[in-house]
C-alpha cells in the first residue's frame, strides 16, 4: 500500500508524535487480511517502512456441517438452518453429533435437555449424550472467533418407547393382563369346550408407549384336535393374516382404545367324541393358542398372551 493507492486507506498520527505510535482502524472486514505500512512525510518527501500483515478476527458464528451419528436430520443440514429433528429407538439410550463449524476460528460447545456445555472439536463426534424417553434437546453453541457473535443450533431428538399392551378375557368388557409384561402363559385365559363345543375368547391390544404405532398380531394355528378361528371388530375373517403374523392394527395413539380379536377354538369333534363300547365318550385333549403382539415401530418390542382350552 503507498499513500493515494487505489483501495488504500490512510491512517494518520499525530504530527508532533516520534517513535512507536498506535493508529486505530476502524471499519475493517472480519476474518480479513490486510497488508501495511508505516509512513512518514517531511520535506525530503515519503518514506514507507516494510509492509506487514494483519488478520481480523472472524465473526462467522455458523456450522458447516451437523451429523448426527447413525441417524438422519430432518430436515436436511443447511448452514442457514438452526433446527431440526430425529427419532431414534428405545435401544439408543445415547447418540453422538458431529457438528463442524464453518471457520475454523469458532468455538464449539454441545449440551443436552438444558444441562451444562461442553466444549467441542469441530468435526469430531462428541462423546455419548443421555437421553431420556420421549423429547430430547440437543443444543450446539458456536462461538465466533470474535467473541462477540454466536450462533445456537438445536436438534429435537425423540426417543421412541413402543409399548404394546396385550389383554386377553371372556369378553371385551373384561380383560386380564393390563399393563402386564411377561410371558403368553403368565396371561392365560382358561376355557373349557364342554361335549367338544366351541368357545371363543377375546384378545386385545393397547399402546402404552410415548408415540402413536401399529402392532402386529401373530396367533398359532390348528392341531389335529383343534381348529383356531381369528375375526376382527367388524367380524371379518383374518385368521390367515393372523396365522402368518401379518395381521396390523390400525395406527392407535398412546392411549387409545384397544383393538381387539375375537379367537374361537373349535375342538374336531370326530376325534374328540368317540363311543366306547355303548358310550359315547369326550376325550381329554387341550389346546393353547399364543397371540403376541409386536410394535411396528420397533418390532423387537412385545407383549403377549394365551387362551388354553380343555375339552370336557
Amino acid at each position: 500500500p503507498t499513500v493515494g493507492g487505489a483501495g488504500v486507506m490512510k491512517l494518520s498520527a499525530n504530527t508532533s508524535t516520534t517513535g512507536v505510535f498506535t493508529v486505530p482502524a476502524m471499519g475493517l472486514a472480519p476474518g480479513t487480511s490486510y497488508r501495511f505500512k508505516a509512513y512518514a512525510i517531511n520535506s525530503q518527501g515519503t518514506a514507507y517502512s516494510g509492509v506487514a500483515y494483519f488478520l481480523t478476527l472472524s465473526n462467522n458464528a455458523n456450522l458447516g456441517g451437523l451429523v448426527l451419528d447413525g441417524f438422519g436430520l430432518s430436515p436436511s443440514f443447511a448452514t442457514t438452518t438452526t433446527t431440526y429433528a430425529a427419532t431414534v429407538q428405545r435401544s439408543h439410550g445415547t447418540v453422538r453429533i458431529r457438528p463442524t463449524s464453518a471457520h475454523s476460528g469458532a468455538s464449539l460447545f454441545a449440551r443436552v435437555n438444558g444441562g451444562g456445555w461442553v466444549p467441542v472439536s469441530s468435526g469430531s463426534l462428541i462423546l455419548p449424550l443421555t437421553l431420556e424417553f420421549g423429547d430430547n434437546l440437543v443444543e450446539v453453541r458456536v462461538i465466533a472467533q470474535d467473541g462477540a457473535a454466536e450462533q445456537l443450533y438445536s436438534l429435537e431428538v425423540f426417543r421412541n418407547q413402543p409399548r404394546p399392551d396385550a389383554m386377553v378375557g371372556r369378553s371385551v368388557a373384561f380383560m386380564g393382563g393390563a399393563n402386564v409384561y411377561s410371558s403368553s402363559s403368565a396371561q392365560q385365559l382358561p376355557l373349557v369346550a364342554t361335549r367338544a363345543g366351541a368357545v371363543s375368547g377375546y384378545v386385545a391390544v393397547a399402546n402404552r408407549g410415548n408415540r402413536p404405532d401399529r402392532f402386529n398380531y401373530r396367533g398359532n394355528g390348528d392341531n389335529r384336535y383343534f381348529k383356531v378361528e381369528y375375526r376382527n371388530a367388524t367380524g371379518a375373517l383374518v385368521s390367515a393374516s393372523v396365522k402368518a403374523g401379518l395381521y396390523r392394527t390400525s395406527e392407535m395413539e398412546p392411549e387409545a382404545p384397544v383393538e381387539w380379536l375375537r379367537v374361537t377354538v373349535t375342538p374336531v369333534k370326530k376325534l374328540i367324541v368317540v363311543k366306547k363300547g355303548k358310550k359315547t365318550v369326550t376325550l381329554r385333549k387341550a389346546q393353547t393358542a399364543s397371540i403376541n403382539a409386536a410394535s411396528v415401530l420397533d418390532p423387537a418390542v412385545g407383549d403377549g398372551v394365551s387362551i388354553r382350552v380343555e375339552t370336557r
